[in-house]
């Protein structure tokens, strides 16, 4: 019996030792998806300067009201229209004369808006409504994708056939064999949608607006065994 339990732990220290020794290639997959844009997400606001607090917030309220009606107009649902920012900050007068201290002259209220539009073939007619009804702060235009998945895991198996066409390829120079797959981990990337910048579009009567196509990417680090 207890040679029996000696032979066997020697087979399991003896096939861990193999494993460990066995050769082994690592390479970097890599995997890309273009896609077109469904979908846009626009950062705007309404900026205004008051006397008063009160004064500043009241104008703020009025214009923006008006945006978000706009929105509402052009078939924005409720839940596509979000307050990312509110700012109430005083105005400050630093060219005093005779040493005075700096003295406020004014308030300024700031409303940001993130506004998502899933028709973009509006988005152009959006643009220009909502500048017109009182938006003058545009923070930037990012196109996106609602099937953002399904696009990552086209990237993710294209990646993973890179990584075993590099490793048959290093292989064959090698002249040894390449086996099966010991481990993969998948490095992960921020994808960042596409931004589109805004600072001239505002002075024209009819917004152009170009989605063009996004790039969606999958990496992963494959390792495989390798034979004689």
């Amino acid at each position: 019996m207890m040679r029996s339990l000696t032979l066997s732990l020697f087979a399991m220290l003896f096939a861990a030792v193999a494993v460990a020794e066995q050769a082994q290639i690592t390479v970097i997959g890599q995997g890309q998806v273009s896609v077109v844009p469904d979908m846009a997400n626009i950062n705007m606001g309404v900026t205004t300067q008051g006397k008063t607090a009160s004064d500043a917030l009241d104008k703020n309220s009025a214009l923006m009201n008006g945006v978000i009606a706009a929105l509402k107009g052009a078939d924005i649902a409720d839940k596509d229209i979000q307050t990312t920012n509110l700012n109430l900050q005083p105005i400050w007068n630093h060219r005093q004369n005779n040493g005075q201290a700096p003295k406020v002259e004014g308030y300024r209220a700031m409303n940001n808006l993130t506004v998502h539009v899933r028709e973009l073939d509006d988005l152009g007619a959006i643009l220009d409504v909502v500048a017109k009804t009182g938006a003058n702060n545009f923070n930037g235009l990012q196109f996106d994708i609602t099937d953002r998945k399904g696009a990552t895991d086209q990237a993710r198996i294209h990646a993973i056939q890179d990584a075993r066409a590099k490793a048959e390829l290093y292989a064959t120079a090698a002249g040894v064999t390449l086996g099966r797959v010991m481990e993969i981990s998948e490095i992960l990337a921020q994808s960042v949608p596409r931004n589109m910048r805004m600072a001239e579009a505002m002075s024209a009567s009819a917004v152009p607006v170009s989605e063009g196509t996004l790039d969606v990417d999958a990496s992963v680090k494959v390792i495989f065994a390798l034979g004689n």
